[in-house]
């Protein structure tokens, strides 16, 4: 009998994908923060993309709290991006509304930084 493969965890992988997209923008001269910001972007639109595939083949999900901790994290234009280019979420009103309610905390603590 063969040895079961375990799948990695997925919130393992979001780390590992935004650390090492930062780290060559990083490494390429751009600004920590700048690489940080199109790392974890990147990865959010991933997300998207691999949830809404998964949805139309009634796969695995991506849980709705992953997508709002990475839009939380810094992944917001990421995930607007991917509700707009993939129609993934957009007639879900309790997800939509927690999204808006991050975008408003996002802007809140921008406008006090700023």
């Amino acid at each position: 009998m063969g040895r079961k493969v375990q799948k990695p965890d997925a919130g393992v992988l979001v780390v590992v994908g935004v650390v090492a997209i930062t780290l060559g923008l990083v490494l390429a001269g751009v600004r920590l923060w700048a690489s940080y910001l199109v790392a974890v972007n990147m990865v959010t639109l991933g997300l998207y993309a691999i949830d809404k595939n998964q949805a139309q083949a009634r796969g695995g999900r991506v849980p709705e709290f992953v997508l709002h901790l990475v839009a939380l994290a810094g992944g917001t234009i990421g995930a607007l991006a991917g509700q707009i280019l993939f129609r993934h979420k957009t007639r879900d009103t309790r997800f939509l509304v927690i999204f808006g309610l991050i975008v408003v905390c996002q802007l809140i603590v921008l406008a006090v930084l700023l």
